[in-house]
């Protein structure tokens, strides 16, 4: 998810014009809270995540100065900053925020989220663009899109898990016994919205701002088109898959792999077949190719990992950045 983490751009609008307006002109950067016009101090390193929650990279353990067992944890990239935004410390929502503020200041309108276009909508400095194009991001946007999708992909399950246990907590009143059981009435707004991202990247079926958000078996029940509709692309095409994936279906795509190997719940099965879907999983996979169709298509690992909220075809950087 994963990866991924996380957190999304979303395709709602119909197709976008590939060349940007000429008369269009954003907001001065000073105007646009938690805006960078220099690339944030962070970089991707590869490296273990302890237990402990410690961190330790390639280069410390090639250097011999730690003793540790690789083979007991899995290598990933994580994002480490030296200065603000500590990207690595922040919350889904806010790693949402901050990628989407680069969008919406060159005018990108096509928010399916309502949190997210709520949120754009009371910005003073926002001024939406029909013709939005993905031309108008400088490389320094495009370098701080990519650190912002590889912290939301940094994130494992053990990850999310303790963020969530962390969130329940602040709504759980415990008894004698320490026992007790989440008011989920009594979460904040930010706090529903980030629950929803959570469950999401855990692999379970959440709106952001529904009530929903701890239905660990949603999967099994027949999902709305409504609900779905309120999804990117990324998110319905990783949703689709984790249908499967709860299955044992082994994958192809190199995105789709590094997505579920993280989820202690997936067994990949080479004996897999669609005989084992059940008739709500065909029905919900039906639900979803309909609206990923309504919205242009399913989307390709290489359309997935542009960071374009209009077409993937509206730019083709040296590097692709990947969407979360």
């Amino acid at each position: 998810m994963r990866a991924l983490v996380l957190t999304t751009l979303v395709l709602s609008a119909p197709a976008l014009a590939a060349q940007p307006s000429a008369e269009y002109v954003p907001a001065p950067a000073k105007d646009v809270p938690s805006y960078s016009e220099t690339v944030f101090p962070c970089e991707a390193v590869s490296g273990w995540k302890t237990g402990s929650g410690s961190f330790i990279s390639e280069k410390e353990y090639d250097e011999g100065k730690l003793n540790f067992d690789p083979s007991m944890v899995e290598a990933s990239t994580y994002v480490q900053c030296s200065g603000a935004p500590h990207l690595e410390t922040l919350s889904l929502r806010e790693l949402s925020l901050l990628r989407n503020t680069i969008f919406a200041r060159y005018g990108w309108a096509g928010f399916r989220k309502p949190w997210l276009r709520e949120h754009f909508q009371r910005q003073p400095w926002y001024k939406p663009d029909p013709e939005f194009s993905l031309r108008r991001l400088s490389w320094v946007d495009e370098k701080n899109v990519r650190l912002i999708v590889q912290a939301e992909m940094s994130l494992r399950y053990s990850d999310l898990e303790r963020m969530r246990n962390k969130l329940l907590a602040k709504v759980t009143k415990r008894d004698a016994q320490g026992s007790g059981t989440p008011d989920l009435d009594a979460l904040s707004p930010e706090d529903r919205i980030e629950l929803g991202l959570i469950s999401r990247a855990m692999g379970e079926f959440a709106v952001d701002e529904g009530q929903r958000t701890q239905a660990a078996n949603s999967l099994d029940e027949v999902l709305k088109v409504k609900d779905l509709r309120q999804l990117s692309l990324r998110d319905l095409r990783l949703l689709r898959n984790t249908i499967y994936a709860r299955r044992g279906r082994p994958f192809k795509s190199p995105l789709l792999q590094e997505h579920f190997q993280h989820m202690p719940w997936y067994k990949a099965d080479k004996g897999y077949s669609d005989a084992r879907l059940t008739a709500t999983d065909k029905r919900n996979i039906a639900l979803i190719t309909q609206v990923e169709k309504e919205f242009g298509g399913a989307l390709k690992d290489q359309d997935f990992r542009v960071a374009n909220p209009s077409q993937a075809g509206d730019v083709n950087p040296p590097e692709p950045m990947m969407v979360a």
